[in-house]
């Protein structure tokens, strides 16, 4: 994998396009930026019901709530956003060339590949930066709450983080209801695209 740093995002910007085969099948998404934001608010429910159900184990568990607001664990969740991008850029196929963009008006940064993957490997790659900075710490802040400042610290890292997976969850949400088992998923220009194997 090569990672390529693009600089801002802009309407005007010219993402990478593949060449894709007369049968792919463009996903039902948003067409912009700004409709992806509004789109992955909808997400930002199951991703509240993950944090309530870690908390209602966590208060199984130990009897008690024991959560308390970090200021600093919020600013290391923002320092995770590029960390974010490049779990995703990992997880795209070898030797293939990663782009990674920002956009300051729309609050956010991603990465994007024109390589194809398969479905399986589309929804791991969205889901794994969620999985390492949003729900690990949650999880080790319900099983170790009383640890001090840094059980508060990690718990309010991994809550925040997990919040700011939602436009990878609703990505993943799209694959699931529009892609077919077997069928190969890829990136062209703002779009996802499907198709199946000849």
């Amino acid at each position: 994998m090569k990672l390529i740093f693009k600089g801002s995002y802009t309407k005007d910007t010219k993402l990478p396009e593949a060449q894709l085969p007369y049968r792919a099948v463009k996903y039902r998404e948003p067409e912009t930026t700004a409709e992806v934001n509004i789109s992955a608010m909808a997400y930002a429910i199951p991703a509240a019901m993950v944090a309530i159900i870690i908390i209602g184990l966590q208060w199984l568990i130990h009897g008690t709530f024991m959560f308390e607001f970090n200021i600093w664990g919020v600013a290391a969740a923002f320092m995770t956003i590029l960390p974010h991008e490049f779990i995703h850029a990992l997880c795209f196929p070898k030797n293939s060339d990663v782009y990674m963009y920002y956009s300051l008006k729309d609050m956010m940064a991603f990465v994007t590949c024109t390589a194809p993957m398969s479905k399986r490997r589309f929804i791991i790659m969205s889901l794994l930066p969620n999985a390492i900075f949003g729900l690990l710490p949650m999880l080790f802040w319900m099983i170790f709450p009383d640890i001090e400042w840094w059980s508060s610290f990690i718990g309010t890292t991994g809550l925040v983080s997990l919040f700011f997976g939602c436009g990878d969850y609703m990505n993943v949400g799209n694959t699931i209801r529009q892609v077919p088992e077997g069928a190969i998923t890829q990136l062209s220009g703002f779009h996802s695209y499907w198709y199946t194997k000849e």
